[in-house]
C-alpha cells in the first residue's frame, strides 16, 4: 500500500525519525507492576470501589480506583510520587540500560506534573511545630520529576508539563522531540497522579463523576448510551525511550516504535469540546500524514474514552470521519472502565497499555460497554478484548484547556521486537466474528 509522504522525493535514512520504547513500568489500582496490571486488564478486572469520605472530603461518597496498598493516610502528592518512582525503577530495569556505563547527563526526563495537596495548610491550622512532610511536595508540581532524577542520579534535561488529562502523553511527545533534537540519548517519559481532595470535589460539583448509587464495577461506561460519568483513578506509567538506531545498535528488545506525534488545540471552551468534532479530526489526519500512514493501516486506537457524553460522542465522530464507518480491521477501546481516569497519568498509562497490546497481539476490551453510542460503526470492543495482531496503533488524549495529543506507534523489525507473552488463561477474548456494531 502506498504511504503518504511529507515532501515529494525525500529519502530519510531508516530509523532517522523513529524512537523506540525499550522499557515500561506501570502501577494502577489493578496492578503493582507492569505484568500484573496487564494481566488484570486482560481479565477485565475492576479497580473501582465505593469509598466513604473520598479523598478525605467529609460526606463525599463516590466510586474511585485507588492503589490500596499505598498508605491511605499519606498526602496525595506523596502517594503519586511513590507510584512514579516504582514505575520508573521498573522501566529502567526493563530497558537493560547499564546506568554506570553511560553518561548520565545524556539521560533526560519528561514527566508530567501531579496534583499537590492541602496537608501543608492543615499543618498550619493545627499549628504543628514540625511539618508532616516537605512543603515542596505539596506545592511544586514538578516534584515527582525531580525525585525520580535524584533517585536514579539522572542529570540530563528535565521537562514537566501541566496540560491536564493530556499531560503525560504530551510528556512523551516532548521526550521524542528531545531525542530527535539530540538533546539526550535516553529519556524517561510518563506521568503520575493520586486522587486529590480539591480536584475530586471540583469534578463532583461539575457533575462529570459517576454517582454513588451505581455499582462501583459498572460506574464508568465509556461509549455506552447509559454512561454515568467517569471514575477518578490513580497510578503511574513510565517509558524509557531512545533513538531506534541506538536501541538496535545495543541489541535492545523493543516494545514498538513511535513514528509520529501530533499536538493541536481546541479554542471553543476551557472544559467543553467543539461539538463538530473537527479539531479531533484534524489531529488524527495530521498524525497520519506525519506517520506516512494511510487510514487503512491502523489496527487499533486506544481512545481517551472517559464515559462522559461530550467526550464519547466527539471521539467517535472524529474517528469515524477519519477512518470511515466500519473498517473490519480497526478496533478502538478505552481502559478507563477498569482503572478509572488517572488524570495526569492517563496518557502514559494508556500508551503503555497500547505497547503491551502490540507486544502480545491482544486489544483490551472496553469494560461495561453494552449499548454502544450510535455514532459510526467502528468496533469498540464492548466488554471483551480481541486476539489480533497490532502492527500500527494510535493513542490519543483530550484534555481540559483544549489540549489535544496523539501518538502513532508501530511494531519494530522482527529481530528487535519484544517476544509476545502468553495471554492470561482467564483473559476475556471475544470469539472470532462475534463483534457487536452500533444499533
Amino acid at each position: 500500500m502506498k504511504q503518504l509522504r511529507l515532501y515529494a522525493g525525500e529519502q530519510e535514512a531508516e530509523d532517522a525519525l523513529s524512537v523506540a520504547v525499550t522499557g515500561i513500568g506501570m502501577v494502577s489500582s489493578i496492578g503493582k507492576n507492569r505484568e500484573e496490571m496487564w494481566r488484570s486488564l486482560q481479565r477485565g478486572e475492576q479497580g473501582c470501589k465505593l469509598y466513604q469520605n473520598i479523598a478525605g472530603v467529609p460526606g463525599l461518597h463516590l466510586p474511585a480506583a485507588y492503589c490500596d496498598w499505598i498508605d491511605p493516610q499519606a498526602p496525595c502528592s506523596e502517594r503519586a510520587i511513590e507510584m512514579a518512582t516504582s514505575a520508573a525503577g521498573e522501566a529502567l530495569s526493563d530497558s537493560h540500560i547499564d546506568l554506570d556505563a553511560i553518561d548520565r547527563s545524556r539521560f533526560a526526563l519528561a514527566i508530567s506534573a501531579h496534583f499537590g495537596d492541602t496537608q501543608f495548610l492543615t499543618d498550619q491550622v493545627e499549628r504543628r511545630t514540625e511539618p508532616s512532610h516537605a512543603w515542596w511536595n505539596s506545592w511544586l508540581p514538578n516534584t515527582g520529576c525531580s525525585r525520580i532524577a535524584q533517585k536514579f542520579n539522572l542529570t540530563g534535561a528535565k521537562l514537566c508539563h501541566s496540560t491536564a488529562c493530556a499531560s503525560s502523553l504530551i510528556s512523551v511527545v516532548m521526550a521524542v522531540r528531545q531525542l530527535l533534537d539530540q538533546q539526550c540519548d535516553y529519556i524517561i517519559a510518563g506521568g503520575m497522579d493520586a486522587v486529590q481532595p480539591l480536584l475530586c470535589a471540583a469534578f463532583h460539583r461539575m457533575g462529570v463523576l459517576a454517582p454513588p448509587g451505581v455499582a462501583p464495577g459498572e460506574a464508568c461506561k465509556p461509549f455506552d448510551r447509559g454512561r454515568n460519568g467517569f471514575v477518578l483513578g490513580e497510578g503511574s506509567a513510565m517509558l524509557v525511550l531512545e533513538r531506534t538506531s541506538e536501541a538496535k545498535r545495543r541489541g535492545a528488545r523493543i516494545y514498538g516504535e513511535i513514528v509520529a506525534t501530533q499536538l493541536l488545540a481546541e479554542a471553543a471552551h476551557v472544559t467543553s469540546l467543539d461539538e463538530s468534532g473537527l479539531p479531533l479530526s484534524r489531529l488524527l489526519n495530521g498524525l497520519l500524514r506525519r506517520a506516512r500512514w494511510q487510514p487503512g493501516m491502523v489496527d487499533y486506537i486506544n481512545a481517551h474514552g472517559t464515559g462522559t457524553e461530550q467526550n464519547d460522542r466527539n471521539e467517535l465522530s472524529a474517528i469515524t470521519n477519519v477512518f470511515g464507518e466500519h473498517p473490519d480491521h480497526l478496533a478502538l477501546s478505552s481502559v478507563k472502565g477498569m482503572i478509572g481516569h488517572t488524570i495526569n497519568a492517563a496518557g502514559s498509562l494508556e500508551l503503555a497499555t497500547t505497547f503491551m497490546a502490540m507486544r502480545d497481539g491482544y486489544r483490551p476490551g472496553t469494560r461495561n460497554l453494552i449499548d454502544r453510542e450510535p455514532i459510526g460503526n467502528i468496533d469498540c470492543l464492548g466488554n471483551e478484548g480481541s486476539k489480533s495482531s497490532v502492527d500500527h496503533a494510535i493513542k490519543m488524549s483530550v484534555a481540559f484547556g483544549g489540549h489535544l495529543a496523539a501518538v502513532a506507534i508501530q511494531k519494530s523489525a522482527l529481530e528487535n521486537q519484544r517476544v509476545a507473552e502468553a495471554l492470561d488463561p482467564a483473559a476475556r477474548i471475544r470469539p472470532t466474528g462475534s463483534q457487536v456494531r452500533a444499533a
